[in-house]
């Protein structure tokens, strides 16, 4: 499946947080089930401690995944996901850890083809730069490191010192949220087709004197697999499946880390990619859809 960038919004402009502490931005409708949510924010101050924690409508759970931060303008950038939303979440808040927090802003993104198992990021980072300069793309968050192929780049910058007239997109990246006017911020985002370094990168038009970046690498979502190389009247676990010209089929997660034991003696299924899919399923019918098994063997829809 490939990644799709389903909706973006952002603050509009800076804002002073409420009295409680709180900003707050809507999705223009409301975030699909089982899809993921990526954000950014800003705040008027260089101490870590004020970016708390982020929050939505419906009770999903978001971790922080970096804090840059500005000390020559007292001017922050933090980043933020949650992975396989559920109940329909609209409207996304962060928490600041003073009341009317200055110099608020944000930027939230919803994705689909992403890998929502729980560890979707599978690095982050981010960095401050003091005066990169206007080269194509001297502004970067410096490399993080992936360890799984065609991950899903999304990156954001901005210039907390609000000099530069504008910021634009680094070589191979799709704007994927560009406020610029208001927030002094822009997203990004681009597929890393083989695992390895990798940064987000943008390009300044006039100088200035500080900019801080963030970027964070999404796996793309597993998908189901059969292997055609054990036949007979073998079962794992009630996992066994009739595939093309009768051979006996097995499922496991994609991409495969580990060689696996299907509980059959002697036979171990090692590391594999995709060779045909299966038509039908020999499992019992009380076992549902999805249920784990065992390490990377499910029962599939």
């Amino acid at each position: 499946m490939a990644f799709a960038l389903v909706q973006h919004i952002n603050s509009g402009a800076y804002a002073a947080a409420d009295a409680s502490g709180n900003l707050s931005v809507s999705f223009a409708v409301t975030v699909t089930s089982g899809n993921n949510v990526r954000g950014w924010c800003q705040w008027g101050s260089a101490i870590a401690s004020e970016f708390v924690s982020v929050s939505d409508d419906k009770g999903n759970s978001y971790t922080i995944s970096d804090k840059i931060l500005g000390t020559t303008n007292s001017q922050s950038l933090g980043s933020f996901h949650a992975e396989n939303l559920t109940n329909a979440p609209k409207t996304i808040t962060v928490h600041y850890g003073q009341a009317n927090e200055p110099g608020c802003a944000i930027i939230i993104e919803e994705w689909s083809g992403e890998d929502n198992s729980g560890t979707a990021i599978n690095a982050h980072g981010g960095q401050r730069q003091v005066s990169p300069g206007t080269t194509t793309d001297a502004v970067t968050t410096g490399n993080i490191t992936t360890n799984v192929d065609g991950c899903n780049i999304c990156g954001t910058a901005g210039d907390v010192a609000g000099t530069s007239t504008a910021l634009a997109v680094g070589t191979g990246y799709t704007i994927s949220d560009d406020d610029y006017a208001n927030i002094k911020d822009i997203s990004e985002h681009k597929t890393q087709a083989t695992q390895g370094a990798v940064a987000a990168t943008f390009t300044m038009t006039t100088a200035s004197n500080e900019v801080l970046s963030a970027v964070m690498a999404a796996k793309p979502a597993t998908a189901a697999i059969g292997v055609d190389s054990v036949q007979g009247p073998y079962h794992a676990g009630g996992v066994g499946m009739v595939g093309p010209h009768g051979r006996r089929m097995f499922a496991q997660a994609y991409p495969p880390t580990q060689p696996i034991d299907i509980g059959v003696p002697a036979i171990t299924i090692a590391p594999f990619r995709l060779r045909r899919r299966f038509r039908r399923f020999d499992f019992p019918p009380a076992v549902p859809p999805s249920t784990q098994l065992g390490d990377n063997i499910y029962v599939l829809p």
